[in-house]
């Protein structure tokens, strides 16, 4: 399912079912059970701790978003509604990223 456009969502409440799975409740009523982790496996190694189900099972949910440990994790609402975590570097982040010589335009 994915998320009507231009409609405010929020994280209602999040259960573990084991693993690195949850059944995400959002504040429209639709549930969606996420596993996340074909994410984690892919993820930045400083991440990978999240695969051990005792770290992982320490999100909260602050002010409608899920979270890890004060927001070192967390996904776009969007992403999570339609149960689709997609692990790889965005382009602004290789565009940040890139080598600029100091002094280069």
């Amino acid at each position: 399912m994915k998320l009507e456009a231009g409609k405010e969502m929020n994280v209602q409440s999040a259960r573990h079912l084991g693993g690195c799975r949850l059944e995400i409740t959002f504040s429209d009523g639709h549930v969606q059970n996420v596993d996340f982790a074909p994410f984690l496996q892919q993820a930045h190694p400083e991440l990978q701790k999240y695969l051990s189900e005792d770290e992982f099972g320490r999100f909260t949910v602050e002010h409608g978003n899920l979270s890890w440990n004060d927001y070192e994790m967390y996904f776009p609402i969007e992403d999570l509604y339609a149960g689709n975590l997609i692990c790889g570097e965005s382009e602004l982040m290789k565009v940040a990223e890139a080598p600029n010589p100091y002094g280069e335009n």
